[in-house]
């Protein structure tokens, strides 16, 4: 499958194969959004580099680009020229070796949408604009618009995010988790909102921040060490004190527990390592675990929970199965 982003740099380049070109008239053909995003492209594509307005700081950043080496022996341009352009101008923003865009017509939305994302089994970190750090856990998302980003610090998330958010007293730093918004002027959290999961959750490592429920309408402040749980299905809300580690030590490798279930042990195994973990939870109910795994390849991870708890595991590819011992 052809990735958009070479192919549009290829016709950027008049070096597009006719594959290519045929690809790229099918992808216009979908919707006129498409073709309206094209023409502004091409409209600062050859457009003199000064007069390209500057992207926000996190375009300016190492954008790893991976056009194929053909493109670059090409192009009769200065490799890091060329780079910087085709980064600027079609607006791509970075995550795990793929870029996307999103193109959003000028009069409903100023420059467009960026997005950050990260694929099942992996993880990411990338710097917004104002400096803020991000780390996304596998399968999750954020949306922002960085051309409002002076005025307007907000952000949408799905799936789990860590966030070092830069202190600004005059811009508060507003989070959609959709279902739980939160609001912090600068502290360090993690959200958790994945919308095949019932629960929402939020745990603040420093700091302190404001969370709202626009279904129950009400507010609760978050201080440091507490976790704030909505029950999506149930619709309500829960306050307690933990560890932070065990919420937010996925984004340094660590998995932590205490007095887990077996089944939140191994869904939340299953979800790091991608693996596919097979069991009769009926036979586990009794059963809970304490412990911490870093920086540990699954088989090691298993080992473990095999010296603590009455376990005998298969592992076949990329499955698991598990038996009470």
């Amino acid at each position: 499958q052809m990735e958009l982003n070479k192919v549009i740099a290829r016709f950027l380049l008049k070096d597009a194969s006719k594959k290519e070109n045929s690809f790229l008239n099918g992808w216009l053909s979908e919707k006129a959004d498409n073709q309206t995003g094209l023409q502004k492209i091409e409209a600062l594509w050859h457009a003199k580099t000064n007069e390209i307005k500057p992207a926000p700081q996190l375009f300016k950043q190492k954008l790893m680009f991976r056009l194929d080496s053909n493109v670059m022996r090409s192009a009769k341009r200065n490799t890091n020229l060329l780079l910087w352009r085709v980064a600027a101008i079609l607006t791509f923003t970075l995550w795990i070796g793929t870029v996307a865009y999103l193109f959003i017509p000028s009069e409903q939305l100023e420059g467009g949408l960026s997005m950050i994302m990260t694929e099942k089994g992996r993880r990411t970190k990338a710097v917004l604009p104002d400096g803020t750090t991000v780390w996304l856990n596998s399968e999750s998302k954020i949306v922002y618009n960085p051309y409002q980003w002076s005025q307007k610090r907000q952000i949408e998330i799905y799936g789990e995010v860590f966030f070092e958010v830069k202190h600004n007293t005059k811009l508060p730093f507003e989070v959609d988790a959709h279902g739980v918004n939160i609001r912090v002027l600068g502290t360090s959290f993690n959200v958790r909102s994945y919308a095949r999961e019932k629960e929402i959750e939020t745990t603040l490592v420093e700091g302190e921040i404001e969370i709202k429920v626009p279904a129950l309408s009400t507010k609760t402040i978050l201080h440091a060490g507490e976790r704030f749980v909505y029950d999506k299905s149930e619709n309500k809300t829960t306050l307690e004190h933990i560890d932070p580690l065990l919420s937010a030590g996925w984004k340094d490798g660590i998995l932590a527990f205490k007095n887990a279930s077996f089944e939140e042990l191994t869904s939340r195994i299953a979800e790091y390592y991608q693996v596919n973990i097979v069991c009769d939870f009926d036979e586990f109910k009794s059963i809970h675990y304490s412990g911490t795994f870093e920086n540990l390849m699954i088989a090691q991870v298993l080992e473990i929970v095999n010296m603590t708890l009455p376990i005998t595991y298969k592992i076949e590819n990329n499955q698991i199965s598990i038996q009470r011992n």
